[in-house]
């Protein structure tokens, strides 16, 4: 038979684990709710503050450097910052291409020093590193979607300058992925079913308004794989140079960077190289929008490494110093030894 005392002693016992529960899951629901409206401040704060001066940075390796030290402190809020993380992705994903393109170059210099270990070794890093940015920007895209829906639908509400800017680089963000997964022999399984929904969502803004690159990517596209122009589209080459012009004169030059990837892709050198001294010619004569100049020295950015990989073939070293534009195999002007190349 149970006793006074002992129910007494039991109940307040089985009250107290209850209380301690309840008020465990509060603590927890609780720091949920603040969880996320840190991110809503962080997403908040990004908008009015991060983004723009991201956008103004003159150094693109800055920005590189900090979409990785990000990355894992925005990942971390889940969805609450999903339109930030557009924008991470593609900048820690540039960092992984970076590593990559300098692998390459390590690569291309053991071959001429007929070394196959080296090489070989060169090779596997490089397909290491494009694999990473393939996964990092894939993350923008899928972010994207979570926020926007899937591309190749209706278009979705893009109201504001911010609303288009991570449309626009979560879309920049999977065909990236992409090509980059292409490239490391697709061991990161992204579909390609990306593409035709990138060019489908790039429909959703005014290409003039974007520097030229809605149709700079479309035409880039419909001319990389092999499809039927859909109507409308008669010549891609032409769209293609019609969306590098608007982006030179409004001094936002991701365009030319499409249209030398473009050449590399082909192998097609004298193209390329006419593109990177049209490059550095109409930097000199249309200055970068200083709002947007991240995006501008990124081109410059893409473009010299491409520069490196031509020199780097051909003579065992990259671009010299200050010489982006100029090439190898150029008319000598003088005959003077130039002190800057020893340097």
């Amino acid at each position: 038979m149970i006793t006074n005392k002992l129910i007494v002693n039991v109940i307040p016992s089985r009250l107290l684990g209850m209380i301690t529960l309840m008020g465990t899951l509060l603590v927890l629901g609780g720091c949920t709710h603040i969880y996320n409206l840190t991110g809503s401040a962080i997403v908040k704060y990004g908008k009015d503050q991060m983004i723009p001066y991201f956008l103004s940075t003159e150094d693109p390796y800055v920005a590189c450097a900090m979409g990785e030290s990000l990355s894992p402190v925005l990942l971390s809020f889940g969805e609450v910052t999903d339109q930030m993380t557009t924008v991470i992705a593609l900048a820690s994903g540039m960092c992984a291409d970076l590593q990559s393109r300098e692998s390459e170059l390590r690569y291309l210099r053991a071959l001429r020093k007929n070394d196959p270990i080296e090489a070989e070794d060169a090779r596997i890093q490089q397909k290491r590193y494009t694999a990473l940015a393939a996964k990092r920007m894939v993350e923008g895209y899928n972010a994207l979607v979570r926020v926007y829906g899937e591309p190749g639908g209706k278009c979705p509400k893009l109201k504001g300058f911010d609303n288009q800017l991570f449309w626009m680089i979560g879309l920049m963000d999977g065909m990236q992925a992409v090509l980059a997964d292409v490239s490391s022999d697709s061991k990161s399984n992204i579909p390609m079913g990306i593409i035709p929904k990138v060019l489908e969502g790039v429909k959703c803004l005014d290409s003039e308004e974007w520097w030229g690159l809605p149709e700079g990517i479309s035409s880039l596209v419909l001319i990389l794989l092999p499809t039927e122009l859909p109507p409308g589209v008669t010549d891609p080459y032409k769209d293609l140079a019609h969306s590098i012009q608007v982006g030179k004169n409004k001094g936002v030059r991701i365009g030319q960077m499409l249209e030398a990837a473009l050449y590399e892709n082909q192998g097609k050198t004298e193209e390329l190289k006419a593109v990177i001294r049209d490059h550095v010619q109409t930097k000199e004569k249309v200055p970068g929008d200083p709002a947007l100049r991240f995006l501008d020295e990124m081109a410059t950015m893409q473009i010299r490494l491409i520069s490196d990989r031509l020199w780097t073939e051909a003579t065992g070293k990259r671009t010299p110093y200050g010489k982006l534009g100029t090439f190898w195999d150029d008319p000598k002007t003088s005959s003077a030894l130039d002190i800057d190349d020893l340097i």
